[in-house]
């Protein structure tokens, strides 16, 4: 599962919080965090389309993310703790 992302690239070894909104995305994070090795890749999005962002325009490089935990903050959103494991290439 690939996600994009518009607003910072990931680096291995941080752990952050993040916040992710849309149905998709939430599905995609919700299978990632539920599956037995529990990780997701996010990418940086070049031109990141707000309706469709599975459509968006990547950049070649992500980041492969470990999910510790999901909690929704509303009914449309979620906050992700992850940590970044390391670089992957699309």
């Amino acid at each position: 599962i690939v996600l994009p992302m518009r607003e910072r690239p990931m680096f291995p070894g941080i752990t952050l919080p993040l916040i992710f909104s849309g149905r998709a995305n939430i599905e995609a994070i919700q299978a990632a965090a539920d599956a037995p090795n529990g990780v997701i890749g996010l990418v940086l999005a070049k031109k990141y389309i707000e309706n469709n962002p599975h459509e968006s325009e990547l950049y070649s490089v992500g980041t492969v993310m470990k999910v510790f935990r999901v909690l929704t903050v509303a009914e449309d959103t979620v906050q992700v703790f992850a940590q970044a494991l390391h670089r992957f290439t699309l």
